[in-house]
């Protein structure tokens, strides 16, 4: 496994695993070794105590410098959050309670157990996890007392289930559950004393969850309490902000980037990225572009009748070097949407199928035309699936409808609006999808105003539109409804363009812009030939004539012209075939 790429999560989100699921494991030796070890890890991990075998080590691998953050403290103030994942496990029905409990900021006890009877209801567990919670705090309380420590308050219990909260408080609901056992009414008698107070909690906001089930990485970030001590901050923010709610390391990449969590006043979480020695002054002034070419979208009838739009998103810079991005939740990189259905369907190996590829392209270099490469070598190996994604994420046929049409909508307007303004590096990252509506979402604007045609391998296609991409567009491709929305919005594009000139043109003399590897931003302003030559380039296309690497010269087209002009040049072998190889054609 030290080769092995690390992954975000300790377990997939929504896994229900069981008995007979899989094949015995080979070596039942280094099996029971490896979980023997990973039963000490848990000692400062309890983000693993819900996990499989093999990806727990994947994780463990991106997150090997995480741990407890013990702060010193004054309080000495104890919560707990209790919290049950009910008839969970599939082989017999039980459910897993798990709670954690607090010392001030400070975590110093968990627990995640199967519970030994199976319950009749969600308040019966939760209740019974509550009267194990409660037993725990008592013996937590008898140990201060021993070494001379007295509590400041009352502990309290934190339970996202109101009916086991108001059972605990109201004796006169016992009457109507009288199948729980008697042994667990010890909860009540402790609340009557005063010893505990039991309170309603979000379920969002329950931290316990993580270890009753396995979670997403976005609600982990709201409940994890694992941290990574040399990069983590905790702060208060004003105003409008309550407070931070946690810093984790979430993606292995090439840099290291953060996901934060801020929960508002008005009780709304907000999650952002946070994004170290990346200059993001430039993807801040395209969401302001994108947010008017949406106020343009809303005033062309035919547009808004289709309810064309761009999918937004908040962009902060902070520094010239770091800022926060808003995260943008229910996406997933369509690389990784495809990677997935390739690996079900038999077609591919993380480990083989990318450097097989190489070898093809490093093989066939100079003996034969890209376009023939691509087209009999590499493709045959991918047939398209994307639709496979609209039928297993939207199976119920309304949704998927809706989901599809707002699919070609957006990707339609971005492809528009990107080429428009010279958006390159458009690969399988940087295109996101989201999975309750369907939206695309492109990410990632350093490469903006035709930098793609400076590369080694210029970028020639103006946007993407590979098999797959097309393949999600249902039976009839890009003729339908993509293709209907792409004139649409280069009919409001070439209507507005002087409006959108006049933004555009500032980016000439913004000292924030960086044209060139060798030209650095600066503080003053600048009057640069590359951003005189992606100014005009923007103009020409705006009046329907079409520039860049290897666009033959052309009198200015009409916008149903100039639209199918740009789209046989997206799907275009000969273009494909001299894209960078791991910007990957094929997918």
């Amino acid at each position: 496994m030290q080769e092995a790429h690390a992954c975000p999560t300790p377990m997939a989100a929504g896994t229900k695993l069981f008995a007979a699921d899989s094949e015995l494991f080979k070596d039942p030796s280094l099996y029971r070794s490896t979980i023997g070890a990973l039963q000490y890890v848990t000692l400062t991990r309890p983000d693993i105590s819900v996990t499989a075998c093999k990806r727990v080590l994947r994780y463990l691998k991106g997150t090997q410098f995480h741990g407890l953050l013990f702060r010193p403290t004054a309080s000495l103030n104890v919560e707990c959050y209790t919290d049950v994942d009910w008839g969970g496990n599939l082989d017999d029905r039980r459910s897993t309670s798990g709670y954690c409990v607090y010392l001030g900021p400070n975590l110093v006890q968990w627990s995640s157990r199967k519970q030994k009877v199976v319950a009749l209801s969600s308040t019966e567990v939760e209740y019974r996890a509550l009267a194990q919670t409660t037993t725990e705090l008592a013996l937590l309380d008898s140990l201060f007392s021993e070494i001379g420590v007295f509590l400041n308050t009352c502990p309290i219990i934190w339970c996202d289930n109101v009916s086991a909260g108001a059972l605990a408080s109201n004796p006169v609901f016992h009457a109507r559950t009288k199948h729980i056992e008697i042994d667990t009414h010890y909860i009540c008698d402790q609340v009557l004393a005063k010893k505990i107070i039991v309170q309603y909690v979000p379920t969002k906001l329950q931290i316990a969850d993580i270890l009753t089930k396995a979670l997403s990485m976005y609600n982990i970030l709201l409940t994890l309490n694992v941290e990574a001590s040399e990069n983590l901050l905790c702060v208060k923010l004003p105003l409008c902000w309550c407070f931070v709610m946690l810093l984790v390391n979430v993606v292995c990449s090439i840099e290291l980037m953060f996901a934060i969590v801020l929960l508002g006043s008005d009780g709304i979480e907000r999650p952002f990225l946070c994004k170290p020695k990346d200059d993001l002054r430039k993807d801040a002034r395209m969401m302001e572009f994108t947010a008017m070419i949406n106020r343009l979208l809303a005033k062309y009838p035919e547009s808004r009748r289709r309810k064309l739009y761009i999918r937004t998103f908040a962009v902060i810079p902070l520094t010239e070097d770091c800022g926060m991005v808003e995260w943008v939740p229910h996406t997933r990189g369509l690389r990784h949407i495809l990677q997935d259905i390739y690996i079900s369907c038999g077609k591919f190996d993380r480990q083989k199928t990318n450097p097989q590829i190489k070898r093809i392209y490093d093989q066939c270099q100079g003996k034969m035309p890209e376009d023939e490469m691509l087209k009999t070598k590499i493709l045959p190996m991918f047939p398209p699936v994307f639709h496979k994604w609209f039928l297993t994420t939207f199976s119920e046929p309304a949704a998927w409808f809706r989901a599809r049409v707002a699919y070609a909508h957006t990707t339609a307007v971005w492809s528009m609006v990107g080429h428009i303004v010279g958006l390159g590096d458009r690969h399988g990252e940087n295109i996101l999808f989201d999975s309750t509506t369907g939206d695309c979402v492109h990410v990632d604007f350093s490469c903006l105003f035709d930098k793609g045609l400076q590369l080694e391998k210029p970028e020639l296609v103006p946007f993407r539109l590979t098999q797959n991409m097309i393949d999600g567009l249902g039976i009839t491709g890009y003729e339908g409804i993509f293709l209907k929305a792409c004139e649409i919005t280069l009919q409001v594009l070439r209507t507005h363009r002087e409006t959108l000139m006049s933004v555009l043109e500032t980016f000439i003399h913004d000292p924030l812009v960086e044209w060139t590897k060798s030209h650095k931003s600066s503080g003053v302003e600048v009057q640069n030939p590359h951003a005189q030559r992606a100014i005009s380039n923007i103009q020409a296309r705006l009046q329907g004539v079409e520039v860049g690497v290897g666009a033959a010269p052309s009198l200015p087209l009409g916008v149903e012209g100039q639209a199918r002009r740009l789209i046989a040049e997206a799907v275009s072998h000969r273009n494909l075939g001299k894209m960078y190889i791991w910007w990957m054609p094929w997918f």
